[in-house]
């Protein structure tokens, strides 16, 4: 009897044994499944990484060089919706490497699939992005379908050759291991201004007139009225609290953001450059040589670059002048200088669509000069701070940016003179940037 209890008691064992293997090997098994599911978890949560931040800078690339190119389009083309249209059409035609396929990138123009990368790389080794640039009513790339009445509120026509709202999509994918895919858009579109923007104090002391349709002032900071007769068709806004005077400029409004843009952005306009040391560089035969006067109108003395001759520019009055500016006599011309700005008489116009001049210093007035005309209206950006004191008709906008006082000529953004001012928002298309940002998927 107790040999077959003893028998009994280690089948039982051997059962336990051998059930306690089952489970731990099962539980062995489960680990190993739960080790890898989530390895492979991780990868592909990394890999989904790499493919989000792939595409967010391709999206950064593209945005960076297409905003660059937009402004200086006036080197190619005689309106901003014919330059929207080219790069719709084929960006890399003007936009410096924009088909250069490096280090895994591609950007490329309107009509450009991805299907190539995709199917020629089942598993991706490496990370890559590309980008294109798409019009805001492209309904096939951008996989949307629009009213009539949509494209009425969006300002286009359903062509997605055809820029009429000076909007458009940049759209950036990017790819990893693990065929992991991530697309971000933005929205480049233009920038509104009013005709009158200073980023610092404004005081109005004489009369001033700004009428049309973007007749509209606003200063960053203070505005000031000493008994001014002025008016603004569109309204004036300040963003600081000291607004004083009748008719009141509505104070505590939102700052309206200045580019940051100076005489050196737009050197690549420029064909010719005029040196602090009164000598000149004819941009397309690269020659610098000494001249007087230089094409034609520019004298040098004294570190001043004074315009009061006939110029003599067959391929373009446009100038980079490093040095300050006087104007003495009217004529078409654009100019970029890295100082200051003063203007006698004469009747004055830009020789590229929409720019005056750019300055890095201040505008100081106390002649009688007009800028720009109803047909051929004019952008002027001031460096630091501006001073009118004459009598000026001004078509176009002005922009103070109002930076520190390198140069003491003009130390407050004061109007003292009679101004007459017409803008009527024509020269937006002269700043662009993101409106929008997005992710596709």
């Amino acid at each position: 009897m107790p040999s077959r209890r003893l028998a009994r008691e280690q089948g039982m064992a051997l059962v336990a044994v051998m059930l306690l293997l089952m489970a731990m090997s099962a539980l062995a098994a489960a680990l190993a499944i739960s080790s890898t599911t989530e390895t492979m978890i991780a990868r592909n949560h990394q890999n989904a990484a790499q493919a989000r931040a792939a595409a967010e800078a391709g999206l950064a690339h593209a945005i960076d060089i297409t905003l660059d190119y937009l402004a200086v389009w006036q080197a190619d083309f005689a309106s901003v919706e014919m330059a929207m249209d080219a790069l719709l059409t084929n960006p890399a035609m003007y936009i410096d490497d924009y088909d250069v396929v490096e280090a895994g990138v591609i950007l490329a123009g309107i009509g450009t699939s991805y299907s190539s990368l995709t199917n020629s790389v089942s598993s991706f080794s490496s990370i890559f992005y590309e980008a294109v640039l798409i019009d805001d009513d492209d309904e096939d790339a951008r996989d949307i379908v629009l009213s009539a009445d949509d494209l009425t509120r969006m300002g286009e026509d359903g062509d997605p050759g055809d820029d009429n709202n000076k909007k458009l999509i940049i759209r950036a994918v990017g790819y990893a291991g693990g065929n992991a895919v991530s697309a971000v858009e933005a929205t480049i579109s233009s920038t509104s201004m009013p005709g009158l923007l200073t980023d610092g104090d404004l005081t109005l002391g004489g009369s001033f007139s700004l009428g049309g349709s973007g007749g509209s002032v606003h200063t960053n900071g203070d505005f000031t009225d000493k008994g001014a007769a002025w008016s603004a068709a569109e309204g004036c806004t300040a963003s600081g609290s000291g607004v004083t005077g009748p008719p009141a400029c509505t104070g505590g409004q939102g700052e309206i953001a200045i580019p940051d843009k100076s005489a050196d952005d737009y050197l690549s306009l420029a064909k010719y450059i005029l040196h602090d040391d009164g000598e000149m560089t004819t941009v397309s035969t690269g020659t610098k040589a000494a001249c007087d006067p230089c094409a034609g109108g520019w004298e040098f003395s004294s570190g001043t670059w004074t315009l009061s001759g006939t110029l003599a520019a067959p391929d373009g009055s446009v100038f980079y002048v490093d040095g300050d500016v006087e104007l003495e006599e009217g004529q078409a011309v654009t100019f970029f200088a890295t100082g200051d700005v003063g203007a006698g008489n004469g009747n004055w116009e830009p020789a590229l669509p929409g720019i005056m001049w750019v300055n890095d210093g201040d505008f100081d007035d106390s002649g009688n000069p007009n800028f720009g005309t109803a047909t051929n209206a004019g952008l002027i950006v001031i460096g630091e701070q501006i001073s009118l004191a004459g009598t000026l008709t001004i078509y176009g906008a002005i922009i103070v940016r109002d930076a520190t006082n390198d140069s003491s000529t003009v130390t407050d953004n004061l109007l003292t003179g009679n101004v007459t001012m017409t803008y009527d928002g024509s020269l937006d298309g002269n700043f662009f940037g993101v409106s929008a940002w997005r992710r596709s998927f």
